[in-house]
């Protein structure tokens, strides 16, 4: 039985609690980002940044200790000490910077309001329209803001002027055309659905003309085709993908923010025989209410819902990255 160095007890030890307290930190350090508040985006920063920082803790160190710690006229025991001693600093100096994570200053994004959102569209495109919020009016969407909107109750809306992305306007819904030449009540004649008996001469059953507002059509480009979805009363809901732009910030409080659909999105216009409500069709679009916008996980405009910010998230965000990526290099 080969004796016990107990000059390596120390190291030992150090070691076990190293890697072992190391291997109980590393999966709390994305939950402490979480808490300090920061968002999924800014922690996929964190996690990518630090490793490529940690880099830096063997390209210095190992030259430095090689330099530093070079046996004076062949005293090991010297170089022994010096090496555990720099163990101990490195390890000292990591546990005080994953420490001081603990003591970043944190953010919170508070929930204030779901504000009103619909879906417009016309002959030359479509808009999601959304009320402003407090903090910041409109939402500024990113270039790859690729999501799905799920439209339900639509139907063509007629407005006064014309319809224009920006702002609401007075809207009325486009009415039934009915013309009429005789109320049957009147003179107890029988409904529609009954035949006039052929012995009374001098009448004629004239039917009601109904002609009813086509069903709203929105038109999408696939592939350089255009593929139209007719909207009925039976339609619960229809999904669409697509992409929005950022809105210019609006000149009043009361003005809707207005998030252009990039995709190729057109909706045609109400067709009407008659006169009289031709001219109110000149200006009808297609609206649509969209379904739970800031509660399904796949909707786009989870991102955009009202929002209150109780701290600097950019002081927090700067000051989590510097401590984590600079505490990363010593266990390296």
């Amino acid at each position: 039985m080969s004796p016990v160095n107990f000059n390596l007890v120390s190291l030992k030890c150090l070691l076990f609690f190293f890697f072992g307290g190391l291997g109980c930190l590393v999966p709390g350090l994305a939950q402490a980002g979480y808490k300090v508040g920061l968002h999924v985006d800014e922690l996929y920063v964190v996690s990518v940044v630090a490793p490529c920082v940690a880099l830096l803790g063997p390209l210095v160190a190992a030259p430095l200790a090689d330099r530093l710690g070079v046996p004076a006229q062949g005293s090991t025991a010297r170089y022994g000490r010096y090496m555990r001693a720099m163990l101990v600093i490195i390890t000292i100096l990591g546990a005080v910077l994953y420490t001081a994570l603990l003591y970043v200053p944190p953010v919170s994004r508070l929930h204030e309001r779901n504000p009103p959102v619909s879906f417009l569209c016309s002959g030359e495109g479509a808009v999601v329209m959304q009320d402003q919020c407090q903090e910041i009016p409109c939402y500024n969407w990113p270039d790859d803001n690729r999501g799905t909107l799920f439209l339900s109750a639509c139907r063509h809306v007629c407005g006064e002027g014309p319809i224009t992305p920006g702002g609401l306007y007075t809207t009325t819904t486009p009415p039934e055309i009915i013309t009429e030449t005789r109320d049957d009540d009147d003179y107890g004649l029988p409904s529609e659905e009954e035949e006039l008996p052929s012995d009374i001469p001098g009448f004629k059953l004239r039917k009601r003309d109904l002609t009813q507002v086509e069903m709203p059509r929105l038109c999408f480009d696939q592939n350089g085709q255009s593929v139209c979805h007719v909207y009925t009363e039976y339609t619960k809901q229809l999904p669409i993908n697509v992409t929005l732009t950022p809105s210019l910030l609006p000149k009043d409080t009361l003005e809707w923010c207005s998030y252009k659909i990039l995709d190729k999105i057109t909706c045609k216009q109400p067709l009407s025989m008659d006169a009289s409500t031709a001219q109110l069709m000149e200006n009808c679009s297609v609206v649509c209410d969209l379904d739970d916008p800031y509660n399904r996980s796949e909707s786009l405009l989870i991102e955009s819902e009202c929002r209150h910010t109780l701290g600097d998230p950019q002081l927090t965000f700067w000051t989590f990255l510097v401590l984590r990526s600079v505490a990363d290099i010593f266990p390296t």
